[in-house]
């Protein structure tokens, strides 16, 4: 026996509670992520303290000002991958399935909401450290860029209040659909 469903009736409390969701307006914060600030394994204070001020969960992305900088970096990463992650024992991000090869974006993740306890640290401001090298476990997936990129990036946090972690990631493949991001598994 064969039948039809209706997605949208059959899912309208989550489209309904999605909706909600893109029609909020939520906090974005950028910030210039300085080769220095990449070669030190470094954040300054300013911007950490911006950072652990957002408890709520986040989707974040890695960009440039030119593609042609996002494309030397998506090589050099490339280059990295092929020649010395292992030898660094460092967990880099999954190649990009898409041929996103007209994207300042580097890279698109999300963080679900929190501090952690043990350094006060909290969520997304914890997972741009391991973006930026400082972690000391190399097996953490992560950009890892202290370890090759050779060019200063600009950071995007959109601070997403209220929102259920259930969304993140339907938020997450949406901005990746939309930014196009050179590396990373969407």
């Amino acid at each position: 026996m064969q039948t039809t469903i209706n997605l949208k009736n059959t899912l309208i409390e989550p489209l309904d509670l999605f909706e909600g969701i893109l029609n909020r307006n939520h906090e974005k914060h950028s910030y210039e992520i300085h080769k220095e600030y990449i070669d030190q394994k470094f954040l300054p204070d300013a911007i950490r303290k911006q950072l652990d001020t957002i408890t709520s969960s986040a989707l974040y992305w890695f960009e440039t000002d030119t593609i042609e900088q996002a494309q030397q970096l998506k090589k050099d990463l490339e280059d990295f991958r092929d020649n010395r992650a292992k030898i660094e024992l460092r967990a880099i991000p999954a190649k990009n399935k898409y041929d996103n090869n007209n994207s300042k974006v580097l890279y698109v993740g999300v963080r679900q909401g929190g501090a952690r306890k043990r350094d006060g640290l909290s969520n997304i401001s914890g997972r741009i450290f391991q973006h930026i090298g400082c972690y000391e476990k190399g097996s953490t997936k992560s950009l890892q860029l202290h370890f090759w990129a050779k060019s200063p990036l600009k950071l995007n946090v959109l601070a997403l209040n209220g929102v259920d972690k259930n969304y993140l990631y339907i938020l997450e493949k949406l901005f990746a659909i939309q930014l196009k991001p050179l590396c990373g598994k969407h």
